[in-house]
């Protein structure tokens, strides 16, 4: 069983396992009540710092396939010929029906 506690999923040992606690990071876990089986995941969880900072490149690469995509439900309006989205009412059509709206409204 220590062998196994001692493993990970992937079969490797894990540093937490191995290496004893700081004694900053016992005083909080024994102040958080944590049990000792999770004590090495919370240490882990913790300490976690990136071990370099991120470049410019590679955060923009990772970033790249957030940009906007092509709109490719774009046609033109039967009445007046305006580019409109699909299955949607033309801007300029529906501009023009409400300024009659508003102009039947005040008639009345």
């Amino acid at each position: 069983m220590s062998t196994s506690a001692a493993m990970t999923l992937f079969g490797r040992a894990t540093a937490a396992a191995t290496a004893p606690a700081p004694s900053l990071l016992g005083s909080i876990l024994s102040r958080l009540a944590v049990p000792a089986p999770l004590a090495g995941l919370v240490s882990g969880i913790l300490w976690a710092v990136p071990k370099s900072r991120t470049t410019h490149g590679k955060k923009r690469m990772r970033m790249s396939n957030k940009g906007l995509k092509n709109l490719e439900n774009i046609t033109a309006c039967p009445v007046c010929k305006g580019p409109k989205l699909l299955h949607n009412v033309c801007p300029g059509c529906l501009a023009r029906l409400e300024r009659r709206r508003n102009e039947v409204l005040r008639k009345d």
